[in-house]
C-alpha cells in the first residue's frame, strides 16, 4: 500500500465539505469581517486531506479553540480521522 501525503486543492469535493463545516463553525465565533478566504488564515489554521484522514496545522492564539475545531472536523461526513498539529501561540497585544 502506498500513501501520498499532498495539500488537498480547495475546489475538491473533500475540501470543499471540510471548509463548508469549518466555516459554519467559525460564523458562530467571528463576524464576517473577521473571516476570510478558504485558507482559514484568519485563524491560522492549514487544512490537509490524506485519503480520509484531515491534519490541521499552523497557530493560533486562541488555545480553547483547537478542540473545537477537531471536534467540529470529527463530525464531517467521509472524515476518518483528524491529526491536530495546530500550536497556540500567545501572540503580544497592544502592539
Amino acid at each position: 500500500m502506498t500513501i501520498t501525503i499532498a495539500p488537498e486543492p480547495f475546489d475538491s469535493a473533500d475540501a470543499r465539505r471540510l471548509i463548508a463545516a469549518l466555516d459554519a463553525h467559525l460564523a458562530s465565533r467571528y463576524t464576517p469581517e473577521q473571516r476570510f478566504g478558504p485558507n482559514l488564515s484568519v485563524v491560522g489554521i492549514d487544512v490537509r486531506v490524506v485519503n480520509t484522514k484531515v491534519i490541521l496545522s499552523g497557530a493560533i492564539s486562541d488555545k480553547h479553540l483547537i478542540p473545537e475545531i477537531v471536534r467540529q472536523v470529527q463530525t464531517v461526513d467521509g472524515v476518518t480521522g483528524v491529526e491536530s498539529q495546530i500550536q497556540y501561540l500567545e501572540f503580544a497585544r497592544g502592539l
